[in-house]
């Protein structure tokens, strides 16, 4: 008796193209210093509002979140592109701040492997609101340690992205 049949989790040419859409829906949105005070769930917001405006608009939803289930425990990601059944990509946010910057960015880093057993694609995005923007400037170009991680999660379909308050 062998192992259970997992169903393949392809990324299908218009998926990838939905997911590009996205990315660079998401790397174009602006933070504002001023925004540094505010909860995740008010950045979460703007952020989907921002995805669902303008010619290029995609399909985001908040709700009926497809949830990954580990030791017992349910997690949902803040938003996902797609429909319930093909589960397509998930978003999760972080907003980081220099009093909790390493904590939130391995609980980032946890939820998006995780998702990844349930999406195709994960989008793993960071609000850097830390002093010079630490995290941002260190996953910059030219940097091999970061540069290197961040290829290695692409690889695996999640994407990391760092905004910094403009």
């Amino acid at each position: 008796m062998g192992r259970t049949k997992e169903k393949q989790k392809r990324v299908g040419k218009k998926e990838d193209k939905q997911i590009r859409k996205l990315l660079k829906k998401i790397d174009n949105y602006k933070i504002f210093v001023d925004m540094k005070k505010d909860r995740e769930t008010k950045f979460n917001a703007r952020l989907m509002d921002h995805i669902k405006q303008g010619q290029d608009s995609l399909e985001v939803t908040n709700k009926n979140i497809p949830s990954a289930e580990f030791v017992g425990e349910t997690f949902r990601p803040e938003f996902y592109l797609g429909k319930v059944a093909h589960k397509t990509c998930a978003v999760e946010c972080k907003r980081l701040i220099d009093k909790n910057a390493k904590t939130k960015w391995k609980e980032g880093l946890s939820q998006a492997l995780l998702y990844s057993e349930v999406y195709k694609a994960v989008i793993l995005v960071f609000f850097d609101y830390t002093k010079k923007s630490n995290y941002y400037e260190h996953f910059g170009r030219g940097n091999s340690i970061e540069s290197r991680f961040r290829k290695k999660m692409r690889d695996n379909n999640i994407h990391i992205l760092l905004l910094k308050p403009v």
